[in-house]
């Protein structure tokens, strides 16, 4: 009689457990069949209750990026009309606009906007707002076929044009992260005219000076060449596409079953960990937008100039290619000495792995600008701290519109 109960107990058991995988499954293909319902920037800006537009700009060699803008707002209507001080925002790799608008409370976009600025949020192409060409279809290689260097070259003079016309202003302020710096910094020294059209820049987690590297990241940059040269060595394929499953499957299976330091290993060894500082409805968040996509080029390139310590355009590593490129065996160095454009440079003390003091440093040594260096005042802040932070408005925010509301009233002088 005991065994027989035993028995019923158990496949009671099995079946409950199945009924509770059965229905763990359910839920999670009906929040996948239903993740092409993510916000983009146009809809979380809105959800706030502040005016959004989208502007579609066609770069010089035909991508079409789109650009968001909050050009007032409803905290500060005495400013509605009146023509405001621009600030672009460019945002790092594989990130897409949407990034600066994960919670209002800490929103750098919406503050800057409820501090009275005209807030335009650029793209880049290859993400989910640059997948348009007025000859090139995603589905062709050569639509894939860009770089960092494009970004600089290309995407930002072009969003940068765009914007000063459709304010009527001569220049503007960028704020640039991770490789947003980089990308105004290959802007701003390839095309230096462009210098006059910037009358600030504010960097944070920038990357150019590849100084600082330790034999983590060096074996990170060798495996990245690895794969994307076994894939195609000439890096003109997708990568990374916009896909919101990352941030069902964070929150089903490493939040619901208490792994998140599993699953995060990678990105922490990267970007370096922060526990005080986590959220995990805001890094599930980040996850509907990053990855938002980008091409094998554009991380090879990035290997690439980590490995030589130096900001460089493409290497094709082949000679010949090279010659067809750009008329000589080795890629061209971009000439950071074009920079004149003031900036302020923030970095953090210890826990930035991709953009140490060292790093920095050396930026500004290259550089012919006058900048100001400052470290985030929270020691273990790290390189993704500046849009996921649980604090970032009292820790970084708040200094950003301290330093533009000095600058704009002339008691910042370079």
């Amino acid at each position: 009689m005991l065994l027989i109960t035993r028995r019923y107990f158990i496949c009671n058991i099995r079946q409950i457990i199945k009924i509770i995988i059965t229905l763990w499954l359910i839920k999670l293909l009906y929040r996948i069949l239903r993740s092409d319902e993510v916000l983009d920037s146009i809809g979380l800006i809105e959800s706030w209750g502040y005016p959004a537009e989208q502007h579609n700009i066609t770069t010089d060699d035909g991508y079409i990026l789109k650009a968001f803008r909050i050009p007032w707002s409803p905290l500060n209507l005495s400013k509605k009309n009146q023509q405001k001080p621009v600030v672009l925002m460019l945002n790092g790799m594989a990130l897409l606009s949407d990034v600066w608008l994960l919670s209002p409370n800490r929103s750098l976009a919406k503050q800057l906007a409820d501090e009275g600025y005209d807030v335009w949020l650029g793209n880049y192409r290859g993400t989910t707002h640059g997948r348009d060409h007025v000859t090139l279809s995603p589905n062709d290689k050569k639509f894939w076929n860009f770089s960092i260097y494009e970004f600089g070259y290309y995407d930002v003079p072009s969003t940068i044009d765009y914007v000063l016309n459709a304010t009527n202003q001569n220049s503007l302020i960028v704020l640039g992260y991770s490789l947003g710096t980089t990308s105004l910094f290959t802007t701003l020294s390839e095309r230096p005219e462009y210098n006059s059209k910037v009358q600030l820049m504010i960097g944070f987690g920038a990357i150019a000076g590849f100084i600082n590297k330790n034999y983590i990241d060096m074996t990170m940059y060798n495996f990245i060449e690895s794969v994307g040269n076994f894939i195609d060595p000439t890096g003109s394929f997708e990568l990374l596409p916009q896909k919101s499953i990352y941030s069902i499957l964070f929150e089903e299976i490493c939040v619901n079953l208490n792994i998140v330091d599993y699953c995060l290993m990678p990105v922490n060894i990267l970007c370096g960990k922060n526990d005080k500082q986590f959220d995990n409805k805001i890094y599930a968040n980040l996850l509907n937008y990053f990855p938002g996509g980008t091409s094998g080029k554009v991380f090879l390139h990035w290997a690439q100039s980590a490995k030589i310590r130096k900001s460089q355009q493409y290497d094709y590593q082949n000679e010949k290619e090279n010659i067809e490129h750009y008329g000589t065996s080795k890629p061209p160095l971009c000439y950071l000495k074009n920079i004149k454009s003031p900036m302020i440079i923030f970095y953090c003390l210890k826990n930035d792995p991709l953009s140490t003091f060292e790093d920095v440093t050396e930026i500004t040594k290259r550089i012919s600008s006058k900048a100001i260096v400052e470290q985030v005042s929270d020691e273990n802040f790290n390189h993704l701290n500046f849009i996921t932070a649980k604090n970032v408005k009292e820790i970084f925010n708040d200094r950003i519109i301290e330093y533009l509301d000095q600058f704009t009233k002339g008691k910042i002088i370079f």
